[in-house]
């Protein structure tokens, strides 16, 4: 199997950081970019094609807001999966409307981000018991 390539958004710069090294870990990804801007995103995909996108969520800026929907306008092909500590219902549908294929806890395992990596690049969605 070929690997994923992936880009990151957290506008939380040391969160950012710490999943970047945590997504390294997991063998069937291969990283492309991460950021906390939400303008450099959008940018970026002009130049590089991620068909992975990992976000967290919830943002901690302002700016950030929309921004799982500027990427689907920007890419309808690119994959959405969404790290949250939200659990709540209303939360996690608002974020499969604006268009995540897949919203994960962040206490999920890294065997379960590979695992969901796979899927929603496979079947286009993945969701686990939590949700």
């Amino acid at each position: 199997m070929k690997k994923i390539p992936f880009a990151l958004f957290d506008d939380h710069a040391l969160t950012a950081h710490a999943l970047k090294r945590l997504l390294l870990q997991i063998n069937t990804l291969k990283f492309l970019f991460k950021t906390t801007s939400k303008n450099i995103l959008l940018e970026s995909l002009n130049s590089q094609f991620p068909e992975l996108l990992f976000v967290s969520y919830p943002f901690a800026f302002s700016d950030s807001e929309h921004v799982i929907e500027k990427v689907r306008k920007k890419n309808s092909e690119i994959k959405i999966l969404v790290l949250t500590n939200e659990t709540a219902s209303a939360t996690v549908l608002k974020l499969v409307n604006d268009g995540a294929n897949c919203v994960l806890p962040t206490s999920a395992s890294p065997k379960e981000l590979n695992d969901a990596a796979i899927e929603i690049i496979d079947k286009e969605y993945y969701f686990n018991e939590l949700f």
